[in-house]
């Protein structure tokens, strides 16, 4: 019983981490990406205001303002700015094969573009499978204690149960075990104390009523049985006699 109740538990806990930890696992890395790529987008977005800001009639002072923004929000990613097919700056280089890409176009006509390497934000998503997976772990060791805790818990009020079942079931009355918690077995305990209870009542009743039996029939048998031998004594056929001695033989059995 503790064994199937073991892995009851232990197969409700892995169907749940499976139904709950796939999907995480998968959207997780997704989640980490396109945030990211948000990110990245309103960056571009907050670069195509700030141009419109500053201006772009001194194209020097343009350059350094977009330089200092640079080494402050994307000091690893490549910007260029167009203004139609007029280069006003570029500056980083992303050689990595996996990018992150943004564009916006400013009120003043602007075209921002802005890539980054995405090589990071893999290595997050990656990070986020491993946190899902341990979390998976910790969550399967942990409802594995509570199974064998569990378990031990629902099969020890069962064992005393089947003691208490098997003593009922010879006609000894055992003592109530305490309450276990467990309503369905606190309610077979108590039954099983109650039936214990009849039927020790029963025998008792049973008992009396043997030794009533036996009471009232000894007399008239022990009178019956001084009467035959009566009988054998006086009488001088041997017929009669062996008669006789058959009627005691079944006298005596029924007084046994």
């Amino acid at each position: 019983m503790r064994r199937r109740a073991l892995l009851m538990v232990f197969q409700s806990v892995l169907v749940s981490l499976t139904l709950l930890g796939l999907p995480l696992a998968i959207l997780a890395p997704a989640y980490v990406w396109q945030s990211s790529q948000t990110s990245q987008d309103q960056l571009t977005v907050n670069l195509s205001r700030y141009l419109d800001q500053i201006g772009t009639r001194d194209l020097e002072r343009t350059q350094q303002a977009v330089s200092n923004w640079q080494r402050v929000y994307a000091p690893e990613s490549e910007i260029n700015i167009d203004q139609r097919e007029k280069r006003i700056y570029h500056a980083g280089a992303v050689d990595a094969n996996w990018q992150l890409y943004s564009h916006a176009r400013s009120a003043g006509g602007l075209y921002v573009s802005l890539r980054s390497s995405a090589v990071p934000v893999i290595w997050s998503a990656v990070g986020a499978v491993c946190a899902v997976l341990i979390c998976g772990a910790v969550a399967l060791g942990a409802g594995t204690a509570f199974a064998f805790h569990g378990s031990r818990r629902l099969a020890a009020p069962l064992i005393y149960l089947s003691a208490q079942a098997e003593q009922v079931g010879s006609g000894v009355v055992q003592a109530r075990i305490q309450p276990t918690g467990i309503e369905e077995i606190d309610l077979v305990s108590e039954e099983l104390s109650r039936s214990g209870e009849r039927i020790i009542g029963r025998i008792a009743k049973e008992r009396q009523f043997a030794s009533d039996v036996t009471h009232q029939l000894r007399t008239p048998l022990t009178a019956l049985s001084m009467r035959i031998e009566e009988i054998e004594y006086l009488t001088d056929d041997q017929e009669v006699r062996s008669e006789a001695e058959a009627c005691l033989e079944q006298v005596e059995r029924i007084t046994q």
